[in-house]
């Protein structure tokens, strides 16, 4: 015969029982198919996680521009 899988999903009272097997069932058979949805979670958070610490590191151009202003200024007043 065929084999069933068998998955133990901890439920507790007052959840949607017909979506959280539906979303299994789906997860399921995307790894079948060979996609990984929480490999590909973590691929985007981390990415994410990348682009806004560049975004930190560099130096945003109004404040490059109020920099260079006050050094003109210093070197005017000199």
């Amino acid at each position: 015969g065929k084999k069933i899988i068998c998955h133990d999903i901890p439920i507790r009272p007052g959840r949607n029982l017909a979506i959280i097997c539906e979303a299994a069932a789906v997860n399921h058979r995307q790894k079948k198919m060979g996609y990984n949805a929480a490999q590909e979670l973590y691929n985007r958070v981390q990415n994410t996680m990348k682009l806004n610490q560049n975004r930190e590191e560099a130096p945003k151009a109004s404040e490059t521009d109020v920099t260079q202003k006050a050094a003109e200024a210093d070197k005017a007043e000199a």
